[in-house]
């Protein structure tokens, strides 16, 4: 059944996300970017406890949020999560974490729970206060593959973490979407992960949708460009973006422009590429819906 988001608005403070629209089928991983203040993070949490207060739906495997009693109680237990922000109270340990929460999933596998423990080298007994956070994050790992949900969200669940635990995340992550009928809705600053992983993106800029779309798709429509500064300026009428730098110039282009027998080099650009060259030239929203249309620079 997968993840459906219908007309759904958030209102905090001075700040308004919204209308968001989009229906990721199961078995896919969905990558959520924007810049700082783009609305990530409320999104986020919105999705993780069904809060549809302000408008719209939010739908996880035909659960629908926003609802109250058991069958809130049903959609939250087809949530996973891995947290930048630590959930749980400093004040327990890693047992007391399995002991207390682990009931409120049904099917919470105690002894997976400790195995994972152990393998990522998380003591039982010592307070998350006396951790790191990439220790809490590690706790949050082996708690969220511990019981059978539908969609996993991970915000930043890898910014703390060295190279050995980012490996085992990633493990992880690919024994949790070998049944082909879960999801993740993944946020981080790490691009790189999502270029390599993300089956789907979805791009905010100012609590705007601009892009929900398959990423192979999204990528394809554009290229990176790059040679001198004499020959980007050859292409200059083309370029949605560029950067000039000391040996070499670089520039965003939309793939029907080509071909661009003046670059030296063309290339599928990157998430961060698009991100920083649809953005960072970019005044509003409004431009950027014209160089989707076609209409652009």
């Amino acid at each position: 059944m997968g993840v459906k988001v219908e007309q759904f608005t958030k209102k905090r403070n001075n700040f308004t996300l919204g209308e968001i629209d989009f229906e990721l089928p199961e078995g896919y991983i969905l990558g959520v970017v924007g810049r700082n203040g783009s609305g990530k993070s409320t999104l986020f949490q919105s999705m993780l406890f069904g809060d549809c207060k302000d408008g719209g739906a939010i739908t996880i495997s035909g659960r629908k949020g926003g609802t109250d009693g058991e069958e809130r109680i049903d959609y939250r237990r087809q949530c996973a999560f891995v947290l930048e922000a630590f959930p749980f109270t400093d004040t327990v340990t890693a047992k007391d974490i399995g002991d207390i929460y682990g009931p409120f999933y049904k099917d919470f596998d105690k002894e997976k729970y400790r195995e994972l423990l152990e393998k990522l080298e998380i003591p039982l007994k010592k307070r998350m206060k006396k951790l790191s956070t990439g220790m809490k994050l590690k706790v949050q790992m082996a708690f969220a593959f511990s019981y059978d949900s539908k969609v996993l969200f991970l915000d930043e669940p890898t910014a703390s973490l060295d190279s050995f635990a980012r490996k085992d995340l990633y493990h992880l992550i690919g024994e949790y979407m070998e049944s082909g009928n879960r999801n993740i809705i993944w946020t981080t600053h790490l691009t790189e992960e999502l270029d390599r992983m993300a089956d789907y993106l979805l791009i905010l800029e100012k609590g705007k949708q601009v892009v929900f779309e398959e990423k192979e798709a999204l990528m394809s429509q554009y290229r990176m460009v790059k040679g001198s500064k004499h020959q980007l300026d050859c292409m200059k009428s083309r370029l949605i973006g560029r950067l000039d730098r000391e040996t070499y110039s670089e520039g965003l282009v939309k793939t029907e422009d080509g071909p661009f027998p003046f670059a030296d080099t063309v290339e599928a650009p990157t998430i961060e590429d698009l991100l920083c060259y649809l953005y960072g030239q970019k005044k509003s929203i409004a431009e950027y819906a014209n160089i989707q249309s076609g209409m652009g620079a």
